[in-house]
């Protein structure tokens, strides 16, 4: 008999709790007796209702459908499924959601991500971008961190079972740290098969549209330690362009990484390299611009509009110092800012 079969009213609506938890806010809590996935949020507005997790059992599901009509008349607007399993795990076993702001500092990690191990996920990101194109006249798609995190990750990808492993049980409990070993060939190919299924639901839907993507700036990092293979992407049609996050202070640093990308047949028109403007003086900002416009790349980025916000000055004396160097950021063609 299937566990989430539910028999009418009366014993079987034992199967699930439904508890008013707010104002137009119900849970519906499984019983502990019964196999089922999670629990179901349901919330009212004027519009209709938004059912939070319906479960991978239509079964179940009809028995939270039964319910809704005891709770009102109004129809099912919005279905949003959760799904935890698809956040990435850290070395540990633990959810990167687990991570504390303070660790996630230390870590130079900026949010949760998801493994793109998952079928689901690559399926799920290629949805949202094909929706935006179909409903949206957009221009292009950009993807941002669309990479692991520079992070040690459990299994394939930080696809690896929950929890700690009985090896880590016994050992006691380390911090998160970054990356020690180099991402293995099939964390590479997962990350790639996003970009490709985010390609593909474009072409399905707005043929032609471009394409970019935020990749790190220096290319042996990008893939060893964020599995990032950013210029295969380019060379396979995967992406239109690059954005190259050349965010380092020095600039020494940037000016290596342009040259790289500059000696790169078919490569280099296809690169908007990034200048940060966070982190260094307007002087160094425009030696960094100067020479990208040297070395012939007709579009950059200046990271970031909030950067130039937050520091009265900065812009004006950026100006100054590209005229001084003949190179004004009108036309330094800085398109496509992040």
């Amino acid at each position: 008999m299937d566990c989430c079969g539910h028999e009418g009213h009366g014993s079987g609506d034992a199967r699930f709790d439904v508890k008013q938890v707010a104002d137009g806010v119900h849970v519906a809590v499984a019983a502990p007796a019964y196999k089922v996935n999670s629990n179901t949020a349901i919330i009212e507005s004027d519009a209709g209702l938004v059912i939070v997790d319906t479960h991978s059992k239509p079964s179940a599901a009809r028995v939270i459908v039964e319910r809704l009509r005891d709770l009102t008349t109004k129809p099912v607007r919005h279905v949003v499924n959760t799904h935890p399993e698809w956040i990435a795990r850290l070395a540990d076993g633990r959810p990167m959601s687990s991570l504390t702001a303070r660790q996630r500092r230390r870590l130079g990690v900026e949010g949760v991500f998801l493994s793109p191990a998952f079928p689901g996920v690559r399926a799920w990101l290629g949805s949202i971008v094909k929706e935006i194109a179909m409903r949206y006249a957009v221009d292009g798609v950009q993807l941002d961190y669309i990479r692991l995190p520079g992070v040690q990750l459990r299994g394939d990808a930080g696809a690896g079972p929950a929890g700690p492993s009985a090896g880590d049980a016994r050992r006691k409990a380390t911090a998160p740290a970054r990356v020690r070993t180099p991402r293995s060939e099939t964390e590479c190919a997962h990350v790639s098969a996003a970009v490709e299924e985010v390609r593909d639901s474009l072409a399905q839907v707005r043929p032609g549209l471009p394409l970019s993507a935020a990749v790190v700036a220096d290319t042996a990092v990008a893939e060893r330690a964020n599995g990032q293979r950013w210029t295969s992407w380019l060379r396979e049609g995967l992406i239109d362009r690059a954005f190259a996050m050349c965010y380092a202070a020095p600039l020494r640093t940037v000016v290596a990484q342009l040259l790289s990308f500059a000696a790169s047949p078919g490569m280099g028109a296809r690169v908007v390299p990034g200048i940060a403007v966070y982190n260094t003086p307007p002087a160094t900002a425009a030696a960094k611009i100067k020479a990208a416009r040297a070395l012939g790349f007709p579009e950059l980025a200046v990271y970031s509009y909030d950067a130039l916000a937050s520091r009265p000055g900065y812009w004006p004396s950026l100006r100054n110092d590209l005229d001084a160097q003949g190179q004004s950021p009108r036309g330094a063609g800085l398109g496509g800012v992040r």
